[in-house]
């Protein structure tokens, strides 16, 4: 999932309509894979009579490689380092993510990814995806890594829409479509 990062606006720059207080919504693809968000992990053990016992987050680090890379992307969008998190613990924050998996070999003739579909007919279309992981566990290692680069803390999201399905575009490999922006209309409690 951490491949490459494009940011791109949609057909207009981002700007504030006063009349609707509308902001448009600002896209950033994630090539390769969608990652989920694993279980976290318990360590304990004795010493000197005492218990102890620490819980470990085995995706720390590709949620860090996610992070980074997409703090690059903004540095390069934007000409220099942003601040960050763009939007403070008082804004609230809209996300649209699409999660395109890798497709299977079995869609593939011969089972090989070079040879082409075996129903070229599917090329381009959104066939929805049931299988494993879960969508909110992909939503979730979005949003922990996210962390201090978008919002300050997930907390902040107040609009979440999701899409799980497969990648039917060459090459295939998967790619996260997130796209976010600033909601205007809260009353913030």
């Amino acid at each position: 999932m951490n491949e490459a990062i494009e940011i791109s606006s949609d057909d207009e720059p981002s700007v504030a309509n006063p009349a609707h207080g509308i902001i448009d919504f600002v896209d950033a693809i994630v090539l390769g894979s969608p990652k989920s968000k694993p279980r976290p992990k318990f360590m304990s053990w004795m010493r000197g009579g005492r218990m102890f016992c620490r819980v470990v987050n085995p995706g720390a680090q590709e949620e860090a490689t996610f992070r980074n890379a997409f703090v690059q992307s903004l540095q390069v969008s934007h000409g220099s380092a942003p601040s960050l998190p763009t939007w403070h613990a008082h804004e609230a924050v809209e996300l649209e993510i699409t999660f395109c998996r890798k497709l299977p070999l079995t869609f593939f003739v011969g089972d090989n990814r070079l040879s082409g579909l075996r129903n070229p007919s599917l090329l381009g279309t959104r066939p929805m995806d049931t299988k494993a992981p879960d969508i909110d566990n992909l939503a979730k290692f979005v949003f922990d890594s996210l962390n201090g680069v978008l919002y300050a803390d997930d907390g902040q999201l107040v609009k979440v829409v999701m899409l799980k399905t497969c990648h039917m575009d060459p090459p295939f490999t998967g790619k996260a479509l997130i796209k976010f922006k600033m909601s205007t209309n809260t009353l913030v409690l």
